[in-house]
């Protein structure tokens, strides 16, 4: 018998609405579901059904229209109460008003021309809004890099003015298709496929907007479920949580982020009504995940506070151990630096390890051990030591490609793939061949795959700087085959 993957089940609770009024919303066309003041807000192209959620009956309005609107579509995001928004692929900003006592009503739609606004298009993977500002992320090519970054646009919805915002650090990379939620004034991207490679991305990025700066959240294991779709999930921010739905072989899961804890949970087996084919129409309401269909509301309550895993009770034990090096039974040195370490504990997680005391090596018998590999680095070996007892690296381009050599000594797959991923997305003009070079010495496919597509598609600058002669004949047959036709 196969083995649970799941951490434990979440339960719909299935509602049934009241149709006294003989009001129920169409099974299709609806653009978009939303929530604001109790009420559940489903928008058609002409109308709009709001469920009160606290006694669970419909009411339906038609929509005004004024001036020359375009069509809705299911961009549409909640701005603050009262107010409904989307950058329309047509170039204007689609504005659809309603009024807020008592009971959402009186819903009037307008268009506002984006002509002079400063946007670089209108089309976008998603948008988000927070009172009188919409967000949206976009990718450009940056020239000091060369290679596509993420870059966001805030649109002053009063104005119709666009600004590019001046984020500071590092940038995620360019890449469409992502899915982002914004909350407490922080922006969250996740996933996507990579603009540079085509591959589809798994990473969670945060962008802080008090402090104008990126930072990236720890990925999802590389092997786990939600990494491995090939498409992007549903993202919602809840109970300071990030949560990622998607239906996985007719299962569907939800895997959750701690924002406090700073770690992956398991994914959790939902059982019960599954989320319908189109995600728009699922949407929050305080800690439940909520969507209608036919004369039914379907609820998900997320709990407001998950017990730790007994992977995070274990995460802050090797934390403790490594920084405290309580109970360290091993010494070993390295350009005079010595890094005190658990044998038991060195030897279950790295094979370089396992190998060096069950080989009986003249090493193991000293204490302390010199590392003879010339090399290694003191402050590298520090970050494998770092990473065998947490799990965790910082990832820089100082370190990367030599972390990335040694990782792969050492017998870490999991760094290893870290540091490629990581490389994936710094491969520009300058370094490109060496990559490819790094990646055809230690077997490491999807770089090297990435840097010949990265390649074909700017032969002509990476030529300039490169010799044929440094391409095998192989590799150099994979790269034309790869170059855009001149004719396209």
């Amino acid at each position: 018998m196969e083995s649970n993957p799941y951490h434990e089940c979440y339960q719909w609770k299935n509602l049934k609405v009241n149709t006294e009024r003989n009001i129920e919303p169409p099974q299709t066309g609806c653009l978009k579901a939303l929530v604001s003041q109790d009420h559940l807000i489903l928008v058609f192209q002409n109308q709009v059904y709001t469920l009160n959620l606290k006694v669970l009956y419909w009411s339906q309005f038609n929509i005004t229209k004024t001036g020359n609107p375009k069509q809705l579509t299911c961009n549409l995001c909640l701005a603050r109460p009262g107010l409904i928004v989307e950058i329309n692929s047509s170039g204007t900003l689609e504005l659809l008003t309603f009024e807020t006592e008592k009971v959402p009503q009186n819903f009037i739609q307008k268009s506002l021309s984006l002509a002079n606004a400063g946007l670089p298009r209108f089309t976008f993977s998603g948008m988000n809004a927070d009172l009188n500002f919409i967000y949206v992320c976009d990718s450009m090519r940056d020239a000091s890099n060369n290679r596509n970054e993420t870059v966001v646009y805030q649109l002053n919805i009063e104005e119709c003015k666009a600004v590019k915002m001046d984020i500071q650090g590092s940038q995620p990379c360019g890449r469409n298709q992502e899915k982002s939620v914004f909350s407490n004034e922080k922006l969250f991207v996740f996933g996507g496929k990579s603009i540079e490679t085509s591959q589809q991305l798994s990473d969670l990025w945060v962008l802080h907007l008090g402090e104008m700066r990126w930072e990236k959240l720890p990925d999802i294991n590389p092997d786990g479920l939600i990494a491995q779709l090939q498409d992007s999930p549903s993202i919602f921010a809840m109970n300071d949580q990030i949560l990622i739905s998607k239906m996985v072989n007719k299962t569907q899961i939800i895997q959750s982020y701690g924002l406090n804890e700073g770690v992956w949970y398991d994914p959790h087996l939902i059982s019960g009504s599954p989320l319908p084919s189109d995600l728009n129409l699922v949407t929050k309401y305080h800690d439940t995940i909520i969507f209608c269909s036919g004369v039914y509301a379907h609820l998900l309550r997320i709990p407001l506070k998950q017990k730790k895993t007994e992977a995070v009770k274990q995460e802050v034990l090797m934390k403790e151990l490594f920084e405290t090096k309580k109970y360290a039974d091993i010494t070993f040195t390295i350009e005079n630096h010595e890094f005190q370490v658990h044998k038991c504990l060195i030897t279950q997680r790295c094979p370089y390890f396992a190998k060096m005391f069950e080989s009986g090596m003249n090493e193991s018998h000293s204490n302390p051990i010199p590392i003879e590999d010339k090399e290694v680095k003191a402050n590298i070996f520090e970050v494998i030591l770092r990473y065998i007892y947490l799990c965790k690296v910082e990832l820089n381009d100082e370190i990367a490609e030599d972390l990335l050599k040694h990782a792969h000594k050492f017998g870490l797959k999991d760094l290893t793939n870290d540091c490629q991923q990581f490389l994936i997305t710094e491969i520009k003009v300058e370094n490109a061949v060496p990559y490819l070079h790094l990646a055809e010495q230690y077997e490491i496919e999807q770089l090297r795959k990435a840097c010949v597509i990265f390649i074909a598609k700017n032969f002509c600058e990476v030529l300039n700087r490169n010799e044929p002669k440094e391409f095998d004949s192989k590799t150099l047959i994979e790269i034309y085959d790869r170059k855009p036709c001149p004719f396209h």
